[in-house]
């Protein structure tokens, strides 16, 4: 069963890829899940919190950029050429002061080697970092229209939550508890929603996400085309159980909520 402190938020494959969150088994996430969906590369990361299992696989992103090594005259290594450039890393000023204290030497300007512009003395990630204020919008790798807004982890924490698309196509909230007025407004002016991914931690409340019943309410709430649940515990049960229930919700309701799962792909939507 899926793990929360495992969890890998992979972007749709395809030429441009957008990873949510590099928490800190990402690295085992990549090689267990990126081959078997296709992608071979990210763009841009969009990093929803300051929390271990969305921050703190950083440093492993050196291992998604394509680099080359430069060598002198006399074929000695000089260092070494990142041919897909810098990688974009968007979130918070509060979260992207967390990272810069976590990796110091990831947020310092990467050392080049003297003379070579562009080639570094050391294999890090070089990265492109992107400060965005709880409500933005951009426009991510591939034209793909992004708007950033923020929910409650517990108590007023912000954790950012993402709309992909245009409106209504594809949110994605993954560590929610409650939703400041202001954000649950924007989501109830929407469109009927195509995709909506919400967080469900376990069985149980929890201080911080929500749990299996709040998760249900707001799927009902939000009567989305299809709901996927994400970001469960062990403590959620087996899945096949879960989805049993949830789907005897869709057979009494015509709530269609499913568990999303590693590796789950989706048919290609109007990004």
């Amino acid at each position: 069963e899926k793990k929360k402190k495992s969890r890998d938020d992979t972007g749709a494959r395809g030429m441009k890829t957008i990873l949510v969150d590099v928490g800190k088994t990402m690295r085992d996430a990549v090689l267990r899940v990126f081959p078997k969906i296709g992608v071979q590369h990210v763009n841009s990361i969009l990093i929803t919190h300051g929390h271990a299992d969305a921050m703190l696989g950083l440093d492993d992103v050196r291992d998604l950029q394509t680099v080359e090594h430069v060598y002198d005259a006399e074929g000695n290594i000089l260092g070494y050429r990142p041919v897909s450039g810098p990688l974009r890393v968007i979130t918070n000023k509060t979260t992207m002061d967390r990272l810069h204290e976590a990796f110091p030497y990831l947020a310092r300007k990467t050392e080049e080697v003297p003379g070579h512009p562009g080639v570094y003395l050391r294999r890090t990630a070089v990265l492109q970092w992107e400060t965005v204020g709880d409500w933005a919008e951009l426009k991510l790798d591939g034209g793909i229209q992004t708007k950033i807004f923020p929910v409650y982890h517990g108590g007023t924490y912000v954790s950012l939550a993402f709309m992909f698309g245009p409106p209504g196509e594809f949110v994605y909230i993954s560590d929610v508890k409650n939703f400041p007025k202001k954000s649950q407004d924007m989501l109830d002016g929407l469109p009927q929603i195509q995709v909506l991914c919400i967080d469900c931690l376990q069985i149980e409340k929890h201080t911080t996400h929500f749990c299996y019943d709040e998760a249900v309410d707001y799927a009902r709430k939000m009567k989305a085309k299809v709901t996927y649940f994400v970001g469960m515990s062990c403590w959620v049960g087996m899945h096949s159980k879960v989805q049993q229930m949830l789907d005897e919700i869709k057979r009494k309701e015509g709530i269609d909520i499913r568990l999303a799962r590693d590796g789950l792909t989706l048919d290609p939507i109007s990004f």
